[in-house]
């Protein structure tokens, strides 16, 4: 006897989210251009998160393979950029994630830390041994002399 059976095969592309960033030190007034074309695998969209300086947040979402922000005032953003892909299965890690900050008339080499001034100085050596230091010499003077009385 004769059987025949049908199979089908899907060729799955592989993952990989790629975003490609314009400059990232721009002026008041001028876009930020985001370059989603290199990223393969099936994407349901891609989601952007703009974090102002002022705590606020601003939420975008595209399935366009290129996206443009306008940024108007000048300060330092924070993006969270991330992907959603079509069979909702996200990648292991922080493969489907990019955090790039935007600096719109800021000097991108500014640190936020605290200024040198502000970190406390070292409490000068008064000379004398610290109480860690005294309590080893005694426990140890105390099992000598223990061993020495036996």
């Amino acid at each position: 006897s004769e059987a025949s059976k049908t199979v089908e095969s899907k060729f799955l592309e592989q993952k990989n989210f790629v975003a490609i960033f314009s400059s990232k030190n721009i002026e008041p007034g001028e876009t930020f251009n985001i370059d989603f074309s290199e990223t393969t695998g099936g994407v349901e969209k891609f989601v952007i998160i703009i974090n102002h300086p002022d705590g606020s947040q601003e939420s975008h979402e595209t399935s366009n393979t290129k996206y443009t922000l306008l940024f108007e005032n000048e300060g330092k953003y924070a993006l969270d950029i991330t992907v959603v892909w079509a069979d909702g299965v996200p990648q292991d890690g922080l493969a489907d994630w990019y955090g790039p900050t935007v600096y719109v008339g800021v000097d991108d080499s500014i640190d936020d830390s605290e200024p040198e001034d502000k970190i406390p100085e070292p409490d000068e050596e008064s000379g004398l041994p610290s109480i860690s230091l005294v309590l080893a010499l005694t426990v140890t003077l105390l099992v000598a002399v223990s061993r020495r009385q036996r």
